[in-house]
């Protein structure tokens, strides 16, 4: 399953493997930059956690 959250400063990714048992988070900014983050925790904190990786 593959999911897509759109909003002005990022877009999001959420990839959910059909065990449940990983799922990941694609982010991408508007420069094109990308993160792969293991989803761990809610949506809001991976959002967080992304946009300090791209700062």
């Amino acid at each position: 399953e593959l999911s897509l959250i759109q909003r002005s400063d990022i877009c999001l990714f959420t990839v959910r493997f059909a065990d449940e048992s990983q799922k990941l988070i694609i982010t991408m900014d508007k420069n094109g930059g990308s993160c792969v983050v293991p989803l761990k925790g809610n949506l809001s904190q991976v959002i967080s956690e992304s946009q300090m990786n791209h700062a």
